[in-house]
């Protein structure tokens, strides 16, 4: 066979990039700044003395500042963003992820350090990029991006999903009145630059020699509601993965009784391009326990698109560890909107049913 089109590594977003990576994240909150306000003598974030290896690490976000942009119109495609801080040999390294539709999407910003004074640290990439840095306490961040000798936008992070509502209300006020125009707040779910790269990991196998064949559902994740799963009865879904030379299909079957229903068929060819639609898809394969399958299907479109994280086990039995895992893993993928198959067997540790 083929091997079912799988997504492995970096992936490149629908949205385009200007300058840096931080010009496409999702506006949760977002709002326009306005005037500064009136009694801007005070508005200072503060910062504490420059410990550069404190700085290192992975940052989630919490907040961000930047200027009308037109690139600023895709921001809503994207779900969550971290950052990790690394430094290789003399070069420090600042390497952003952000997820989407199921992706992971990376950009690495590499750059020399440029000057630095008693609370922050300045790098470039020797061209027309640049990354200021400090810290207004030891578990946020501040990072400065600047582009053709201009602000790009001003990002805060911290070690956790959250800060202190206090730290992101003078954030908000120190940047209005340094007359930026549009303010942007993150609800994070969870701790995503902890939790994400250890849960969701992309299998390197060939996809036929592992998923071909049926498997029992026992959860699904979209970025939609599905209203086939909100039905009061008792009923059992599985995934039907057929493989061939040029196009490779995915069911998702789900059973009342006697009565078989194909609630959605995938059909991508080599190219991950799907054989009914003037779409692209992909298959991601990830990592998971002997006689399981976790796989995701993205489908991209020129306006919209879908996004859907299948778990499967042959017995059609999963221990609660797994399913509360499975949930962080719905929403590392962008899929807000959890469902367990009614019919699934849930068990606990010692490995007995939960009533």
């Amino acid at each position: 066979h083929d091997a079912l089109p799988i997504s492995i590594g970096d992936h490149q977003a629908p949205p385009k990039m200007i300058h840096g990576i931080f010009v496409i994240i999702l506006a949760l909150g977002s709002s326009a700044l306005g005037d500064p306000p009136s009694e801007c003598g005070d508005a200072e974030m503060g910062s504490i003395p420059l410990n550069v290896k404190q700085m290192e690490g992975k940052w989630n976000l919490i907040a961000m500042v930047w200027d009308d942009n037109p690139w600023f119109q895709h921001i809503r495609q994207v779900t969550f963003f971290w950052t990790e801080v690394t430094t290789k040999e003399d070069v420090k390294e600042i390497a952003t992820y952000y997820g989407s539709l199921g992706y992971v999407s990376r950009f690495v910003f590499q750059g020399k350090k440029i000057s630095s004074d008693e609370s922050s640290i300045s790098f470039s990439d020797g061209a027309n990029l640049g990354m200021t840095l400090t810290q207004p306490s030891p578990d946020s961040l501040i990072l400065t991006e600047v582009g053709d000798d201009k602000t790009i936008g001003v990002y805060l992070y911290s070690r956790s999903k959250t800060l202190v509502p206090e730290m992101v209300e003078k954030f908000k006020r120190w940047t209005a009145c340094k007359n930026h125009t549009h303010f942007l707040q993150y609800q994070n779910a969870i701790d995503y630059a902890s939790i994400c790269p250890d849960v969701l990991i992309p299998h390197k196998q060939a996809a036929d020699e592992v998923v071909e064949g049926h498997w029992p559902l026992v959860a699904k994740a979209a970025n939609v509601p599905d209203n086939h799963y909100h039905v009061r009865i008792l009923f059992s879904s599985q995934l039907d993965f057929s493989v061939s030379k040029k196009t490779s299909s995915i069911k998702e079957v789900q059973s009342i009784g006697s009565q078989e229903n194909l609630l959605k068929e995938t059909q991508v060819d080599g190219e991950c391009k799907l054989v009914s639609d003037d779409c692209t898809a992909h298959v991601t394969l990830f990592k998971s326990r002997k006689d399981t399958l976790l796989v995701g299907v993205e489908k991209v479109c020129k306006v919209g698109g879908e996004a859907t994280l299948y778990f499967s086990v042959k017995s059609g039995k999963v221990k609660k560890s797994e399913a509360d895992i499975f949930k962080q893993q719905a929403l590392c993928y962008s899929a807000d909107f959890v469902y367990f198959v009614p019919n699934t067997q849930v068990l606990d540790s010692e490995g007995d049913k939960l009533e």
